[in-house]
C-alpha cells in the first residue's frame, strides 16, 4: 500500500469515526430523551384554540424533521459509505472506490442541510411567538425580537442554500446564523423569565402550593433549560469561526454539538410549552380561583402566561 493509499484509507476510517460518534451514537441518544419530552407533552397538551392548533403542528412537524434527520440522512449516509466505499467496490483502486463512496453520499449531505435549519427556524418561532404574546413591557422589545426572528429564518434557509451548493464542509454562514439564532433565543428567553417572575412576585402571597404545583421550580426550571441552550448555541457558533484551524477533532466536536443543538432547538420549545400549560391549568383550577376571589380584589390585573392567545 502506497503513502497515498494509507492517507485515503484513514481520511475513510476518521470520517467513518466522526460520523459514528457524532451521527449515530449521539444523535441517537439525544433523540432517545427528545422522543420521551416529545410524548410527554403531546399526551397532555390541549387543543383549545387556533394557536394552539399551530404550535402543536409545528412540534409534530419538528419531530418528523428529527426523524428524517437522523433515521432517513444520517444512517443511510453511513451504511451507503460502508457499502459502496468497503463492500461493493467497483475498483482494485482504494482512491476510486473512495472518491465513489464520496459520489454517493453526496444527495444525503444535502437532505442533512435542510431538517437542522428548518427546524431551528420553527423552533425559534415558537419560543419567540411566546414570548412576544406573554411580554407586558415596552412595545419597542417585541419588534427587536420579530426584526431579529426574521433576519435569523434569512440567514438559516440561506445557510441551507449554500451548504447545498458548495462543497465546503463548513461555510461563513454557518457560525453567522448560529450567532443570530443565539441573539434571538437570548432576547426570548430573557422576555419569557422577566414576565415569568413578575407573575410569580404578584400572586406569591396567594397560598399558590394548594394547587400542588411548585411554581419557583418551574420558573428556575425554565430559566436554567433557555440559559443551557443559549449556552450551547453560543459554542457552536465559536467552534465555527473560520478563523479556527480544521482539525480532526475540531470537525467531530463540531459535529457532536451540532447534534446537541439540534436536539435542543426541539426541546427547548417543548419545555416552554409544558411550562406554560401547567400554570395555565393552576390558574384555572377551582380551589385556586375561589381562594384568589376570596382573599385578594387585585388578582385582575395579574399578568398571565397564556397560549390562547391571538
Amino acid at each position: 500500500m502506497t503513502p497515498a493509499d494509507q492517507t485515503v484509507v484513514q481520511d475513510a476510517a476518521t470520517y467513518l469515526y466522526q460520523h459514528v460518534i457524532a451521527d449515530i451514537v449521539s444523535s441517537g441518544l439525544f433523540f432517545g430523551l427528545y422522543l420521551m419530552a416529545f410524548i410527554l407533552t403531546v399526551r397532555t397538551y390541549r387543543i383549545d384554540g387556533r394557536s394552539r392548533k399551530i404550535i402543536l403542528a409545528g412540534i409534530v412537524f419538528s419531530f418528523l424533521l428529527a426523524c428524517w434527520d437522523l433515521w432517513f440522512s444520517k444512517l443511510p449516509r453511513l451504511l451507503t459509505y460502508i457499502k459502496v466505499g468497503f463492500i461493493n467496490q467497483s475498483s482494485n483502486d482504494i482512491n476510486i472506490n473512495f472518491q465513489s463512496a464520496d459520489e454517493a453520499i453526496s444527495g444525503w449531505n444535502s437532505a442533512l442541510t435542510w431538517p437542522f435549519n428548518v427546524n431551528l427556524i420553527i423552533g425559534d418561532i415558537i419560543v419567540c411567538w411566546r414570548a412576544h404574546v406573554i411580554w407586558n413591557g415596552p412595545k419597542y422589545v417585541k419588534h427587536v425580537l420579530t426584526i431579529l426572528m426574521i433576519v435569523n429564518a434569512v440567514l438559516d434557509i440561506a445557510d441551507a442554500i449554500m451548504d447545498d451548493v458548495t462543497t465546503a464542509e463548513f461555510v461563513v454562514l454557518d457560525s453567522v446564523s448560529s450567532f443570530v439564532s443565539f441573539g434571538v433565543n437570548l432576547l426570548a428567553t430573557f422576555m419569557i423569565t422577566v414576565t415569568a417572575w413578575k407573575f410569580y412576585w404578584s400572586i406569591r402571597d396567594l397560598r399558590y402550593a394548594r394547587t400542588g404545583i411548585n411554581l419557583r421550580k418551574l420558573l428556575l426550571f425554565l430559566i436554567e433549560s433557555g440559559s443551557i441552550f443559549c449556552v450551547i448555541q453560543l459554542v457552536y457558533a465559536l467552534i465555527q469561526l473560520p478563523s479556527l484551524e480544521s482539525t480532526p477533532a475540531l470537525t467531530l466536536a463540531i459535529y457532536l454539538i451540532g447534534c446537541l443543538c439540534n436536539i435542543s432547538a426541539v426541546l427547548y420549545p417543548l419545555a416552554v410549552i409544558a411550562f406554560i400549560d401547567v400554570l395555565n391549568s393552576s390558574m384555572t383550577d377551582p380551589s385556586y380561583l375561589s381562594e384568589t376571589i376570596a382573599n385578594t380584589k387585585t388578582v385582575l390585573s395579574t399578568p398571565r402566561l397564556t397560549l390562547n392567545e391571538h
